[in-house]
C-alpha cells in the first residue's frame, strides 16, 4: 500500500509547506476555536506552520497562552482571545485584532452528561447547541 504524503497542495497547486506557499499564506488569518489544547492546538500549530496568522479562541487564558507560545516558538504568529462561543463579549476584541478572517476552524465543543436521554437536563442540550451550532454563526 503506498504511503500518503503529509504535504498538501494549496488551491494554487503549491505544496502547503513550500516557501512560495508560506509567502502566499502570510497575509491569511485563521480563527481556531477550542485552540487551548488537543486537536484545536494541533490545528493552530499546523496552520501557523503553513504560514497563516492564527487567532486562538478559547475559554482558558493559561491554555491559550501555551498554544500561543508553541506557535511563536515555531516561528509563527498567534494572538489569543479568551472567550466563550455562547456569549458575544469576545466579538469586539476579534474585530479589533483582525479586520478579516480568511479561515475558520470551529473546533470548540461541549458535551452533555452521559446518561439516558430522558435524564439529561435540557440546559445541557442548550449549552451544546449554543456552542456547536449557534456560536460559530454569530
Amino acid at each position: 500500500m503506498p504511503r500518503s504524503s503529509s504535504r498538501s497542495l494549496s488551491s494554487s497547486g503549491m505544496s502547503a509547506t513550500s516557501p512560495a506557499a508560506q509567502q502566499h499564506q502570510a497575509q491569511r488569518v485563521a480563527l481556531v476555536t477550542g485552540a487551548g489544547g488537543g486537536i484545536g492546538r494541533a490545528i493552530a500549530l499546523a496552520l501557523a506552520r503553513d504560514g497563516l496568522q492564527v487567532i486562538a479562541l478559547g475559554r482558558h487564558a493559561d491554555k491559550l497562552a501555551a498554544t500561543r507560545a508553541l506557535v511563536e516558538a515555531g516561528g509563527g504568529v498567534c494572538s489569543a482571545i479568551v472567550g466563550d462561543l455562547r456569549h458575544s463579549a469576545w466579538h469586539a476584541e476579534l474585530a479589533a485584532r483582525a479586520p478579516r478572517i480568511d479561515v475558520v476552524v470551529h473546533n470548540a465543543t461541549s458535551f452533555p452528561v452521559y446518561g439516558n436521554l430522558e435524564e439529561v437536563p435540557s440546559a445541557q442540550f442548550d449549552e451544546v447547541h449554543e456552542t456547536v451550532v449557534l456560536g460559530p454563526a454569530r
